[in-house]
């Protein structure tokens, strides 16, 4: 990996970490609202699902702490290392991102719900849960599909800078 690849990388872990940190609305012990869904989707079809899975796991999990929900920190890590994987993956093997970005979301509104359910023990607060994840993907979902447009001017934008 060169040099100018490790700094985009790095710029877009950050802008990860920020889209998930600054816009946090708290729900109490249900976690989070917050955008990283929209940068997970927008950016790990530009990645091997490898570093598209690192990705999207550590800034998000990271997140979790520095937000004082510590306690999804370990489900977060392994559904977005998930989300991450799947996403990257299917964009290599030519999906179409309408496809990606249904299951990218799947991933999240399932992963999570097992998740509450394990910590709970209530399929109640699991479906509330639910209801609150819905809306962070929708907005993913539907943001991160405006930016298709965009792809042309991302990709020879990746492609000159990490030559």
């Amino acid at each position: 990996m060169n040099r100018r690849k490790i700094i985009l990388t790095s710029l877009a872990w950050l802008t990860l970490l920020g889209f998930t940190v600054i816009p946090a609305v708290s729900l109490g012990n249900l976690g989070y609202i917050n955008g990283c869904d929209l940068v997970i989707m927008a950016v790990c079809v530009y990645m091997k699902p490898s570093v598209a899975m690192l990705y999207a796991s550590s800034a998000t999990a990271l997140a979790d702490l520095l937000l004082g929900q510590g306690v999804f920190s370990p489900y977060t890590f392994v559904i977005r290392a998930l989300q991450g994987w799947l996403t990257g993956y299917m964009a290599q093997k030519g999906a179409k991102r309408i496809t990606i970005v249904l299951v990218s979301g799947c991933v999240v509104l399932f992963g999570y719900a097992a998740a509450t359910l394990i910590m709970y023990g209530s399929w109640q607060v699991a479906l509330t849960e639910s209801l609150y994840n819905l809306i962070q993907v929708v907005i993913g979902i539907v943001s991160s599909l405006m930016l298709v447009r965009y792809d042309d001017t991302f990709r020879n934008y990746i492609d000159k800078n990490t030559e």
